[in-house]
Parts: C-alpha cells; sequence; structure tokens
C-alpha cells in the first residue's frame, strides 16, 4: 500500500508502484483536474506539485509519491474560494478552452513561490514547458502577474465581468469542468478501435476469435454490425466502420469493446485484419494522371470550381509585366491540446445518448442516428467542457462506432484517443499547390490575376466540397482587380483526410 498526503489530508493506493501517477489521481482518486493531453509528458497538461516541485504526473510512477505531498488543482481551491491565481486566470481572460489551465495554474504556482515578483523571463522559463493552444501566453502571463500582485497583497484593476459571472471559466480553473475523458457512468466498457496500417488495400478478412478469448471481452464490431456503415459531413463517403476497403493509414476496421481500457487496448492488438495492397495516390496531381486508381465511384475529382470576374486572359495580356509563382501549403494538425472523448449509453426512454466535446452537435446527432438506421429523436447529443476545436472538432470521429457499442450491448461505453489516433484519424488542414500569374501596368495597378489550385482532400469529402470556393474568394487579396480567374479542384487522395481548419482556404491563397 503506498500512502502519501494529498491535497493536504491523507491518501493510499494499492497500485503498482510503477503506476503513472495521473492513472491513480484521475481513475482510482477521480481528481480530473489533472488532464492527459499528449501521452509522452510534452505537453504539461498533467502537471502537479510533489513537495512544492512540478512535476508530470503522467511520467511520476506513483510509487516515487510515497510519503509525499501531492496538490492537485482541486486541492488549491474551488469555485467558491479559488485561489488568487486561480482568480487571476479567470479575471484575464486566461481560461478559454481550459484545458491546460490547471497544469498552467500549479506550475505557476511552484514559481511564485521562488519568485513573488517574477520576471517576464522568468515566466516565459517556467511556464516553457507547459502548452497553450487557444489563448496565447501574453493573457497567461498577465494573469501570472495579477495572480502575483493579489498574493502580495496589492491593489488590482477591476476585471472586465465579476468573478461571479464567470462560473464556466471558475469550473476549468479550479479542475471541476468536465471534458469527455472525465466522463463516468456506473458499469461502464472501454472502446478501442483497430486501425488500418495501409494507406490503400481491400480488407480480406477481420479475425477477432483471438481477441474475443480474451477475459473481460465484451464484444468486437465490425462492418457487417453497423445498419448503415456510411458516413460524411456533407457526401456520405466514409464507412463507419471499413467493410472492403481502407483508403487511409488510420482508418477504422473493428472496435473492441472491454471491461477495462487496458483490456480492449490488449485485445484491439489481438484481432487480426488481412489486407490486400493496393496502388495508393499520396498527390493531387498523381490522383489526376491518366490511369491513376479511382479512390471512389465518382472518380478522384471531389469538386471543380471558379470564380470569374471579367477576363482574366484579357487583363494579363495587356499588363506591362507579369510575374508567375508557384506554391504549396501542407497539412496542418488542429493540435487542440485534449484528445478526442466521448461517452454513451442507451438511456431509459431507448434513446441513444453520447456526451462528447462537439462544435456541431445537430450533426453528429444527424451522423450516429443515420448510422444506427434510427430516428433523429432516438438519439442525444449532450456537449460538454471542449479542449479546443478550431475546426476539427465538426466532423464525427468516434461518434458513431461509440453509439453502436452502446446501442449493440446496452451498457455505457468510452473511448478516449490517445494523442497518436488523434493526430492520424482526424481532419487536417488542406494541403494546396497553386499556380499563379499577376499582371500591372507601368503605373503599377493590377490589371489582371489568374491563380488555379488544387486541394488535397485526402481520402473522403469532409467539407472538401467547397475549400476551392473559399479560397478563391480570398484569393485576390483587398486588391480591386478588373480581371480575375480563381480557381481549381479538390481531389481525393489516399492521404489523410482534410476538413475545417481555421480560415478554411484564405490561409492557402492568401
Amino acid at each position: 500500500m503506498i500512502e502519501l498526503t494529498l491535497n493536504g489530508g491523507p491518501a493510499r493506493t494499492a497500485a503498482a508502484p510503477a503506476t503513472p501517477l495521473v492513472t491513480v489521481l484521475r481513475d482510482e482518486l477521480k481528481l480530473t483536474g489533472t488532464k492527459v493531453g499528449c501521452d509522452d509528458g510534452r505537453c504539461g497538461s498533467c502537471m502537479v506539485l510533489v513537495n512544492g516541485r512540478v512535476a508530470r504526473a503522467c511520467r511520476t510512477p506513483v510509487g516515487k509519491v510515497g510519503g509525499a505531498a501531492v496538490l492537485t488543482i482541486e486541492g488549491l481551491g474551488s469555485p467558491e474560494r479559488p485561489h488568487p491565481l486561480q482568480r487571476a486566470f479567470v479575471e484575464t481572460g486566461a481560461v478559454q478552452c481550459g484545458f491546460c489551465i490547471p497544469g498552467m495554474i500549479l506550475t505557476a504556482k511552484a514559481l511564485l513561490e521562488a519568485a513573488p515578483r517574477p520576471s517576464r523571463a522568468q515566466m516565459v522559463k517556467a511556464l516553457g514547458a507547459n502548452y497553450c493552444r487557444c489563448a496565447g501566453f501574453s493573457s497567461i502571463f498577465q494573469a501570472v502577474e495579477r495572480g502575483a500582485a493579489l498574493l502580495r497583497g496589492e491593489a488590482v484593476p477591476p476585471p472586465p465581468l465579476p468573478l461571479d459571472e464567470c462560473w464556466e471559466e471558475l469550473a476549468k480553473a479550479t479542475g471541476r469542468a468536465r471534458y469527455g475523458a472525465d466522463l463516468v457512468r456506473e458499469g461502464m466498457l472501454h472502446l478501442k478501435v483497430v486501425r488500418s496500417p495501409h494507406p490503400h488495400a481491400r480488407v480480406v478478412e477481420v479475425d477477432a476469435a483471438e481477441a474475443l478469448a480474451l477475459p473481460g471481452v465484451e464484444a468486437v464490431l465490425t462492418a457487417k454490425d453497423v445498419p448503415f456503415n456510411h458516413h460524411g459531413r456533407i457526401i456520405q463517403d466514409e464507412a463507419v466502420l471499413a467493410g472492403d476497403r481502407v483508403r487511409m493509414l488510420g482508418d477504422p476496421v473493428a472496435a473492441v469493446v472491454a471491461v477495462s481500457e487496458a483490456v480492449a487496448a490488449e485485445a484491439a492488438a489481438r484481432v487480426r485484419v488481412r489486407y490486400e495492397g493496393l496502388p495508393a495516390v499520396h498527390s493531387p496531381r498523381e490522383a489526376l494522371a491518366p490511369g491513376a486508381p479511382r479512390l471512389h465511384a465518382g472518380g478522384n475529382v471531389l469538386a471543380r470550381q471558379a470564380i470569374r470576374r471579367g477576363d482574366a486572359e484579357a487583363g494579363l495580356a495587356r499588363a506591362a509585366v507579369t510575374v508567375d509563382g508557384a506554391f504549396s501549403t501542407p497539412f496542418n494538425e488542429h493540435a487542440y491540446l485534449e484528445p478526442e472523448a466521448a461517452l454513451a449509453w442507451v438511456d431509459a426512454g431507448g434513446r441513444v445518448v453520447l456526451e462528447t466535446g462537439s462544435s456541431h452537435p445537430h450533426l453528429h446527432r444527424l451522423e450516429v442516428a443515420r448510422a444506427l438506421g434510427l430516428p433523429e429523436d432516438r438519439v442525444r447529443i449532450v456537449s460538454v467542457a471542449l479542449g479546443g476545436h478550431f475546426g476539427g472538432r465538426t466532423d464525427v470521429a468516434m461518434q458513431c462506432i461509440l453509439g453502436l457499442a452502446a446501442w449493440r450491448l446496452r451498457r455505457p461505453v468510452r473511448c478516449v484517443y490517445t494523442r497518436e489516433e488523434s493526430f492520424a484519424s482526424t481532419t487536417k488542414r488542406h494541403a494546396f499547390e497553386i499556380q499563379g500569374r499577376l499582371g500591372a501596368d507601368r503605373d503599377g495597378r493590377i490589371t489582371g490575376l489568374r491563380l488555379h489550385m488544387l486541394a488535397d482532400g485526402g481520402a473522403y469529402a469532409s467539407a472538401g466540397n467547397f475549400i476551392i470556393t473559399r479560397a478563391a474568394i480570398s484569393g485576390s487579396g483587398p486588391y480591386a482587380i478588373p480581371d480575375v480567374w480563381l480557381g481549381g479542384e479538390a481531389v481525393y487522395t489516399n492521404n489523410t483526410l482534410a476538413g475545417a481548419m481555421r480560415g478554411f482556404g484564405a490561409p492557402q491563397s492568401t
């Protein structure tokens, strides 16, 4: 038995000494204010104080804190009685999605214990190991300065809003807010997804016998278990669970449901999938080449669009000078700190309920209902705290699979993605290839612009139907150009699927 002082009181655990402290805090002691964001100790979301010093709870074995004093965000203050740092983070607007904030506040507390009046350089050094994706560090540094002043007993300017009106931010700053991975229901099962290691392949066989033989495994779901095995934001070109073909690395092929996350992960590794590799397409130009593998029934061109004004060729022809350019932009990961997570169950009225972080709950309800073959009013989406968005929480991730598991088993089921899964399987900003020509007269006035764009939509459509139009709208910038042509194609490839991200087309074309 390992004994420690936790948030000022005695605590004990029978966990193995090598168990990460964060696992004991979250799963056993139900202190979910300590977050898990990166799986490898980089992000700082799991920071706690051990004997007053900052420690990464995901990298600290619980055996190392025997006899020590551990402080988590819950022990620092409450919404009713917040610590001055928690109050300062709320009052300066540093709390946005809030996922990084518990670790940030505890790191700041350790700094102020050592340096009650820290310089900006000291703050940069102390907080440099804590990632924030939403607020940026200006408001966080302001929060630390304000908190330091409050702790010194100095007067501070009044905040824009009274503290008691900032109940959501206070919940986040004190570790009381609940994100997807914090949700628990009695009798809850855990789901892990088996994913394709191939960018393009035929699924020949899924053998779940070895996984099903593992004690604690409740079910292995495959394509044959899905009532309507299609989903997608605009075009339903994605499979809930791939049945005949995978089109990208990370495509879901099966889902394992078990009594614990560890058992589910072990069973997922025992699902044997036999693939037959197919030629893969890795760029839009490859996809448009004669004889390229056909990735979808309608071909490899998802959308072809253009915006015109006047005659671009005539405008370029009368220019005194023209400039040609070729540009490319890569895929971008949203990199929100909270990996995707959700909990599903069937309520007393027979409705499928999903608690999930979502920017588009109505779309998620439609997608889940359609996949399960249910009327929309038989599915309920409950939005919980969302640890970052930036466009990436619009499309469904595991929600259709999770709804299926809960519906089939009539048990609560939770799924929490690893950071690797989040990177591998969710939407990205579209990669672009752009060819442009700009013309101007001798007075420097732009006479014409032609911009041809190729957008890499990845394996599935998502919001790619509109990406060229959105990029074209922004492509001429703030200039009044009489003759323009801006357009191109969004193309299917075997790369990761692309979707909404901040600016949606504008960052690529401008």
